[in-house]
């Protein structure tokens, strides 16, 4: 007769991810204690505490009486002056400033269409607004980006003089009220 042999329970097998565990450890506490051994001394990886004031772009360190203050953080895309006509339309009481102000978008490299005038509800306003027509989008972003405005769809009618026909395919709208028509375009974004 033969005799059963009594088995040891299985041991259940380790797996990929806690055998590499064990090897992380491993390794990283033969490091650790090499560094410890060694004449060098291994460098301090901690960083001094920061506080952040109410002011965002202040900040204090707490292991030093310093104070700096950082400039705010401003996101600009780059500017695109390719892919559009821009028109800029006087809708102030400041003579030539549409033409001036096309003067200097110009010499930033964009397409600029004639200037022309504000009519209608548009003869004299108040605030600049940038219109932009589709396929206008990415020219019409720049433009407003240097003014400091947004850019709004352009409305049908356009109240320039000559109306729609006055755009000849321009895409982007300036319509430059009082708020701007004296101002350079180098002092109109914040």
């Amino acid at each position: 007769m033969r005799l059963m042999q009594r088995r040891s329970p299985a041991r259940p097998q380790r797996t990929l991810i806690t055998r590499l565990a064990v090897v992380a450890v491993t390794l990283t506490l033969g490091l650790v204690l090499e560094g410890c051994r060694s004449e060098r001394a291994l460098p301090d990886l901690t960083l001094p505490p920061v506080v952040t004031e109410p002011g965002w772009n202040t900040l204090v360190s707490t292991t030093s009486s310093t104070t700096t203050t950082l400039p705010p953080t401003t996101t600009t895309e780059p500017l695109v002056v390719e892919g559009a006509t821009v028109v800029i339309a006087n809708a102030s009481n400041v003579n030539g400033a549409a033409g001036r102000l096309s003067e200097e978008f110009a010499a930033l490299q964009f397409t600029m269409g004639e200037p022309t005038n504000g009519w209608g509800p548009w003869n004299q306003l108040d605030a600049t607004a940038v219109y932009v027509a589709p396929g206008g989008e990415d020219v019409g972003r720049s433009v407003a980006q240097l003014m400091g405005l947004a850019v709004t769809r352009m409305p049908t009618p356009v109240w320039i003089t000559g109306g729609t026909e006055t755009l000849r395919g321009a895409t982007v709208l300036v319509v430059l009220g009082k708020d701007r028509a004296s101002t350079y375009l180098a002092d109109m974004a914040p």
